[in-house]
């Protein structure tokens, strides 16, 4: 069976959330392709992953009746010395200054005792629970790392409280780009920051430190490897922060874990050691960049998923796994439960912080959510943890919004399960949980405003008879406790949500199958959502933002309108003043030339952009009136074959105006002639920044400097990582960095 056709097979027989989808991996595979780690060697780590997975197809969890209790959770204090015991987290607040602490009473949640939530695995997970051999681990164990978390932790003392300078009175210049935000006051991790001196940038799993001065620039590496030695040999930095002074990365690593589990005939215990992933959270003093300093670390078992910060305070979301190997005794050490470490110390978290949505399959083990404050070396203010694997956040100032999306077997259909957590005060207090059907595309999906909460669902259907996947979508409003107020009637019959933006009162949604309706829809009244206009043109916006008042941009694709196929690349500006008739306003596409074309069966010149899967590819600067996305020419029209291309790389500068409309600025581009076995890195743009007149653009393990009037070159840093042509050992294997 050809590729196209099993996945087409497979996307009619078993219907999944979109970002599992053949689709949606094909893209991140195509973000990734540039990585010089061998992928072959992530499938391997994946597959040991999985290997540790609670059955991905055990049965119902909701069947032991916990769930007619009621619950009152009660604040806990945290507890700092070793953990031997169920001794566990959380809030204390003369302590942490977490704020004022509420009480509620659960709404579709339920948490348990550990004994109680002892017997509620082993009843639900028994028949399900695999279990691996023992072998010794060669990467350090999480619980033997204390004397490098010791040396952050006498490193981080030796500098003054408060860690990293604030260097709020040093940013006198506001004249550079920020990282965007979907919600205000509420911080985006990426993998580019500037203050307007110096940029920091995320690449091949390192960070570099680059001073700016006026296009000239000198980096300077942030070696994690130095820093904590062989410890690094297992992890990879994803994300960070840069707050005043201090900047905040999010690493992703392997750790082992020590479990007593029953031997295969289950005559004697045995002591094993699992690899699991774990999630590290370090501050960094970067005021000096020639003395750039660890002021403190945070640990917490399971993979990364997303984070947001406000207030100098990280809230950290990971999915770990559940081991559960049935030698519990009533009151002993609970080591089916999430554990976290500060500055060494193991802790499992609470049994009171460990919450049992009443909707969901929950397969995978746990969601936890740590609050930790970067500007206390990386104390956590509190830990939560959920049954369920988590996908996605939306967080405002007032709530955190898990998303998780699973299949229900029992009603045949994908449903996202919604869990409400109250932030406001600066702590993590969990309120309700519930579920809809169909899942959610992205954050940017859900808007919290009055005390509502406004979700657009992508719904599936498959036609046994047809061999047909239909859809529909609707807007969900609920309450503050996750109580449904209303719903839209179903729009866009037969279409896929592709973007959501919510302006005031109103969303906006595009979906698409052939052409792109973008629907208005008027939330002012919650119990009676209305669509009040659909706007119809070829091709489709995969993100849509808000630029001035009355103007929304949207990218995306072009599109043949008979077939859908997409044709190239499309940036829009929406006159959305009048809700009841929204108006393209302006256009500018790029789309092949397809007469050019020296066989019509394939694809000779075809466009793709990193924005078209990853928003903050896109500057947009509405004071500035800058409206920028990368792109990539692939070009096989003056080759005899497929290994044989041409591409031109670039990022295109636009201006808005309504008298005007769209008009380009300026572009840089870097064209490359080469063949498939030259293993030549293209410099495919990921991200564009600016610092006074100068633009600075991103691509893999380089930047370039740009003169933001004639878009001439002003410096170019290609950035070499400590392993590169070095061979490490990694997962029982040699894994060599080309």
């Amino acid at each position: 069976m050809q590729k196209n056709e099993f996945t087409d097979r497979l996307k009619e027989t078993s219907p999944v959330p979109e970002r599992i989808s053949p689709e949606s991996i094909e893209k991140k595979l195509e973000a990734q392709k540039r990585s010089r780690i061998s992928v072959k060697r992530r499938a391997v780590s994946a597959a040991a992953a999985v290997a540790l997975v609670v059955g991905g197809s055990a049965g119902y969890l909701y069947k032991s009746g916990y769930f007619d209790k009621e619950y009152v959770p009660k604040t806990k204090s945290i507890q700092y010395e070793d953990t031997a015991s169920q001794q566990g987290t959380l809030i204390n607040s003369s302590e942490s200054g977490s704020g004022t602490n509420k009480t509620y009473k659960l709404s579709g949640l339920k948490t348990l005792s550990y004994d109680e939530l002892g017997d509620y695995i082993k009843k639900n997970y028994q028949h399900s629970t695999y279990y691996t051999s023992g072998t010794d681990d060669v990467f350090t164990a999480m619980d033997g790392i204390s004397t490098r978390n010791s040396a952050i932790t006498q490193e981080a003392e030796a500098v003054s409280d408060g860690a990293a300078a604030d260097n709020s009175d040093e940013e006198k210049s506001a004249d550079y780009s920020k990282t965007y935000t979907q919600e205000e006051g509420i911080d985006e991790a990426d993998i580019v920051k500037t203050d307007g001196k110096s940029i920091f940038y995320l690449t091949a799993g390192h960070i570099f430190a680059i001073e700016c001065d006026s296009g000239k620039m000198e980096d300077h590496l942030i070696d994690f490897k130095e820093l904590f030695g062989d410890e690094y040999k297992a992890s990879g930095a994803q994300e960070m922060y840069l707050d005043g002074g201090t900047l905040t990365v999010i690493l992703s690593s392997r750790n082992s874990y020590n479990y007593t589990c029953w031997d295969e005939d289950r005559s004697s215990l045995t002591n094993l050691s699992l690899n699991q992933p774990t999630t590290n959270v370090i501050t960094f003093d970067v005021s000096d960049l020639d003395s750039i300093k660890p002021t403190g670390k945070y640990t917490v078992q399971g993979s990364y998923v997303s984070s947001r910060m406000a207030d100098s305070r990280v809230y950290l979301v990971t999915d770990s796994n559940l081991t559960y190997c049935d030698t519990y005794e009533k009151g002993g050490i609970p080591e089916f439960a999430p554990i976290y470490t500060v500055n060494g110390s193991k802790h499992y978290v609470s049994s009171g912080d460990i919450f049992i949505p009443e909707k969901t399959n929950a397969p995978r083990g746990y969601t936890n959510l740590s609050l930790i404050d970067t500007k206390n070396k990386c104390l956590p203010i509190a830990v939560k943890s959920f049954l369920g694997s988590g996908s996605e956040i939306y967080q405002t100032a007032e709530r955190l919004i898990l998303i998780s999306a699973y299949y229900d077997y029992e009603a045949d259909r994908t449903r996202t399960t919604l869990t409400a957590i109250d932030t406001a005060d600066g702590g993590l207090e969990p309120i309700a949980s519930t579920s809809v059907d169909g899942y959610v595309k992205d954050k940017y999906s859900l808007s919290y405003k009055n005390n509502v909460l406004s979700v657009v669902t992508n719904e599936s259907d498959y036609d046994a008879i047809s061999y047909e996947m239909h859809y529909d979508n609707y807007l969900y409003c609920f309450d503050d406790r996750l109580t449904l107020l209303g719903q839209t009637e179903s729009f866009g019959k037969d279409e896929t949500v592709k973007s959501v933006t919510y302006k005031d009162n109103y969303a906006y949604v595009v979906t698409f199958m052939q052409t792109d309706p973008l629907f208005a829809i008027d939330l002012s009244d919650p119990r009676k959502p209305t669509i009040v206009s659909e706007l119809k043109m070829p091709g489709f916006s995969t993100h849509m933002r808000p630029f001035t008042e009355g103007r929304i941009v949207g990218f995306g694709n072009t599109a043949n309108e008979e077939t859908g196929r997409t044709t190239g690349l499309k940036l829009s500006v929406y006159d959305n003043s009048d809700p009841n008739n929204v108006k393209e306003l302006a256009k500018a596409e790029l789309t092949a030339d397809t007469a050019d074309s020296i066989d019509p069966l394939y694809i000779q010149v075809y466009y793709s952009s990193a924005a078209t899967y990853d928003e903050k590819a896109l500057l947009i600067d509405p004071e500035k009136n800058i409206i920028a996305f990368p792109y990539c020419i692939h070009d096989y029209r003056k080759y005899e074959s497929f290994s044989d291309y041409s591409t031109t790389t670039g990022y295109r500068f636009y201006s808005y105006t309504d008298e005007e409309g769209l008009t380009l600025k300026g572009t840089y581009s870097i064209k490359n002639e080469h063949d498939l076995d030259d293993n030549m890195q293209d410099k495919d743009f990921i991200r564009a920044a600016y610092i006074g007149d100068t633009y600075y653009l991103f691509y893999y393990c380089g930047v370039i400097s740009v003169n933001a009037e004639s878009f001439e070159k002003i410096d170019e840093l290609e950035l070499k990582t400590p392993y590169d042509d070095e061979t490490i050992w990694y997962d029982d294997e040699y894994m060599t960095y080309d």
